[in-house]
């Protein structure tokens, strides 16, 4: 049997919540080594603390701090926590607020892990709204929503494209040199075309630059360090690949609009005051 989660009624403990309009941004703390049942919740789940692992069908993958899925509506999954202490962050969005918002549903075949996708950026984003606590974070929060769901869709698009073989290569290239750094040169001699090729189908594909794939994944590696460390910010700088703190710090202001000493308190939920966030002009 499939549970119909509803209503913001969530199997985990609620610490932070905050609805407008039909939709509804939950901060939810797990027990140690929790399991949810097979059960139905349309919409966007980040691991903030913690690692979980969820499974649908024959199918299984695992969240790491930062890491982001997507869950259609009307098909069950799973969920467990793996460690003594977890949270997540789930973006639920009704029909209604779809409907009322000319939001495309029927993503059955969208990707399930965005880990790696801009959508985890845009979630982490959300996530700092959750904190503010200002006349602004209704419209910021819809507006991220709607980003979300807009980059959701065109994801699905890139992924019907034909996807040149040579990608997979370059990708996997950029994933194990991310923290070392590569140049056009190498990925344009591991693809076995010109530069331009490599350009122009990694923005088809992927919708961005192979410089802004490799820094997302620097930031990955530092965010999940940020959640499960308490190493120095200018030493998870370094083991990312950026130049020093400064430039770590910029990169992930521009990612999420906060500072890493204050996403790390969120990330670790040692703050329980509202959070500053940078809005552009």
């Amino acid at each position: 049997m499939v549970l119909i989660n509803r209503d913001a009624r969530y199997f985990g403990a609620v610490q932070r919540h905050f609805a407008v309009e039909g939709l509804d941004l939950t901060e939810l703390g797990y027990a140690p080594r929790t399991h949810i049942p097979l059960h139905s919740c349309p919409g966007f789940f980040m691991a903030i603390d913690g690692v979980f692992v969820e499974g649908w069908g024959t199918k299984t993958q695992r969240l790491e701090p930062g890491d982001v899925s997507y869950h259609p509506a009307g098909e069950g999954y799973w969920l467990s926590s793996c460690s003594v202490r977890a949270r997540g962050f789930a973006v639920d969005v009704s029909d209604a607020w779809c409907r009322m918002h000319g939001v495309e549903v029927g993503w059955d075949d969208a990707p399930r892990n965005l880990s790696q996708n801009r959508v985890s950026w845009l979630m982490a984003r959300l996530f700092v709204e959750l904190g503010v606590h200002d006349t602004v974070r209704p419209l910021a929060a819809k507006a991220l929503s709607l980003e979300i769901c807009a980059e959701l869709t065109a994801a699905r698009t890139r992924s019907e494209r034909h996807r040149p073989p040579w990608l997979a290569k370059v990708l996997e290239l950029l994933r194990g040199k991310a923290t070392e750094g590569v140049t056009l040169s190498d990925l344009s001699s591991a693809a076995g075309v010109s530069p331009v090729s490599v350009i122009k189908a990694f923005r088809r594909h992927e919708g961005m630059t192979p410089g802004e794939f490799m820094r997302s994944v620097r930031l990955v590696e530092a965010r999940r360090s940020l959640a499960a460390t308490t190493r120095p910010l200018a030493v998870i700088a370094s083991q990312a690949g950026f130049y020093d703190k400064s430039h770590f710090s910029h990169a992930l202001r521009a990612a999420v609009g906060t500072s890493p000493g204050a996403y790390r308190q969120l990330l670790r939920g040692a703050s329980g005051t509202a959070v500053k966030a940078e809005r552009p002009m």
